[in-house]
């Protein structure tokens, strides 16, 4: 780097600084990474400018560089202030970000309509036979609309779930028509999505849905011969045909309908040909959510585990799909969650952030008016309160709700050392039930596929490309 000196003695008009503690490794093809852990901020370069890297960072941490006051228009200089690894003023390129999200407000409210439903999947993770028979109550449901409102920020995504939620049609409609008006009174957008087993739609169910533009998530797990292994209905008959049949009358459906797939030891090492199988079915957004061992699967979690090393793999294959153009305009949400969390630092999806989305972003109610800060944690004690005592507002101001919220990297001993912690958050709450501790399972992934999307992002610019067809107005 060559700059010019400043004319006279004077107190430096810029000074430069370290974000914090910076690492390097060499990524493959004659190139290497930058990290700084704390924000996730990297930059790759050529490993022959790997001296010229160091230097620049070193004269910044010793105060040397702020004796050049135009260093900042020096191509590197610059370069290394937008990736986010130098401050100018004491001011970073990511100060816009709040990595744990201390000032969050909710924006997702999941409403569990019915504690049963019509099938009886065997992993079922929201199966619980003391509130199978609930049904939330229209009066229930516009309360926790009300309460929800009063600690919303500007926009707010009702999420309609089960049980089977189109069980209790009748409580969505007045629900929705309900929530409508009060979004509105209050100025906040809103935003309207149902996870749904797909055997329930008729007629007038989907005028309601495509009218009302709701989001319309399909759960299946693959082609009828991996669907029909766990989905099953009571009788322990396979799901795939009735639920197929159904969604084939309304075509019209099928731009309002993502699928959902849940993986298990079934389709863990078979996730691409899961995907391509929808692609060839003409969905437009497919997700993933891992096997998680609660409800029905409690007493027996082995029998549906994905093997860690398949699920790895799979993971891998999908991100070789991306990069070869194989899945076009269809969003492969399983990629895109962890693409973009390198790619930026808002870090969209809540799940997979430094300080999760629980009681901060969302907040989930039971079909007996119990009050969650996720829909998938299922250990009581991580319980909020209820509707019928302190509502949403007492819930999200419980000591519970504030121990939920402290769980950071920070204090997660498994992750103050790792150079992935603010890309992966410290691994899913609800998977380990206690927040003092992470998850080896989701940590074993984030640690393989961090350093391989950086890896593949040093060799073309695809896995940006890719990221970039998508809008993603409300990930979680």
């Amino acid at each position: 780097m060559q700059v010019e000196m400043a004319g006279r003695e004077a107190v430096p008009k810029t000074r430069f600084g370290v974000s914090g503690p910076i690492t390097c490794r060499a990524i493959g093809s004659g190139k290497s990474l930058f990290l700084q852990a704390h924000s996730g901020s990297w930059i790759i370069v050529e490993s022959h400018s790997v001296q010229d890297v160091q230097a620049l960072l070193e004269a910044a941490s010793s105060r040397l560089l702020d004796r050049f006051p135009d260093a900042l228009e020096t191509p590197l200089v610059a370069e290394l202030y937008r990736a986010g690894l130098l401050s100018v003023n004491g001011r970073n390129a990511w100060d816009h970000v709040d990595f744990e999200n201390e000032t969050s407000r909710i924006n997702t409210l999941i409403l569990k309509m019915a504690g049963y439903c019509n099938i009886a999947c065997t992993y079922c993770y929201d199966f619980e036979a003391a509130t199978y028979k609930n049904r939330l109550t229209v009066e229930q449901g516009k309360k926790a609309i009300r309460g929800t409102l009063e600690n919303v920020g500007p926009r707010l995504n009702i999420l309609f779930h089960g049980g089977e939620p189109l069980l209790a049609y009748d409580a969505i409609t007045d629900l929705v028509a309900y929530a409508q008006v009060e979004a509105q009174k209050t100025g906040t957008e809103l935003l309207l999505s149902i996870q749904t087993n797909g055997t329930r739609f008729t007629p007038e169910i989907v005028k309601f849905l495509i009218k009302n533009r709701f989001s319309v998530g399909v759960s299946l797990d693959g082609p009828k011969s991996v669907n029909d292994t766990f989905r099953v209905d009571f009788k322990g008959r396979g799901t795939w045909q009735n639920i197929t049949e159904a969604i084939s009358e309304f075509p019209e459906l099928a731009s309002q309908m993502g699928v959902l797939t849940t993986v298990t030891n079934a389709n863990a090492a078979r996730l691409k040909e899961v995907a391509c199988h929808f692609r060839d079915w003409g969905v437009r957004c497919w997700d993933v959510t891992v096997f998680q061992a609660a409800g029905r699967a409690t007493k027996k979690p082995s029998r549906f585990a994905p093997d860690l090393d398949e699920l790895i793999t799979s993971y891998m294959d999908l991100l070789d799909g991306v990069e070869a153009d194989e899945f076009g305009d269809m969003e492969i949400r399983p990629v895109l969650h962890y693409v973009r969390n390198v790619l930026g630092y808002e870090r969209p999806n809540m799940c997979l952030r430094n300080g999760c989305g629980a009681a901060k972003e969302l907040v989930s109610v039971s079909a007996d008016g119990t009050v969650e800060a996720c829909d998938c944690i299922s250990e009581p004690a991580l319980s909020l309160g209820s509707l019928a005592e302190g509502g949403i507002s007492g819930a999200l101001s419980s000591a519970q709700a504030q121990n939920i919220r402290s769980r950071t990297v920070r204090n997660l001993t498994p992750c103050t050392t790792c150079d992935w912690r603010t890309f992966c958050g410290g691994t899913c709450l609800a998977k380990t039930g206690d927040v003092t501790k992470v998850d080896t399972g989701e940590c074993a992934v984030s640690m393989a596929l961090f350093p391989d999307i950086l890896r593949r992002l040093a060799n073309s610019d695809r896995l940006f490309r890719y990221a970039e067809r998508f809008a993603d107005p409300l990930a979680h």
